[in-house]
């Protein structure tokens, strides 16, 4: 008797796409951001020196430092990591 087996074959996630763009914020101010969701996959986020948050989902809840910077995330999965985007805090 033959067994069928479901393959699903996997890729490295694309870049993420950022789906806000934060415009301003006073210093300790919160807000989130967050890059389109894709299955399977885990996000690393970079943030500027003066700015705090953690997370490795496609979202990320921060307070805003004293001055302006660039976020960066990319995504992975256990095909690879994308190139990250960047986005201007």
């Amino acid at each position: 008797m033959a067994t069928t087996i479901n393959v699903d074959i996997l890729t490295a996630p694309t870049t993420p796409v950022a789906t806000a763009q934060i415009l301003n914020f006073c210093p300790g101010g919160t807000a989130l951001l967050s890059v389109e969701n894709e299955a399977n996959t885990t996000y690393n986020w970079i943030l500027p020196a003066d700015w705090s948050g953690s997370s490795t989902s496609y979202q990320i809840a921060l307070v805003a430092g004293d001055t302006e910077g660039t976020a960066y995330v990319s995504a992975q999965n256990i095909c690879g990591t994308s190139a990250p985007t960047s986005i201007e805090l």
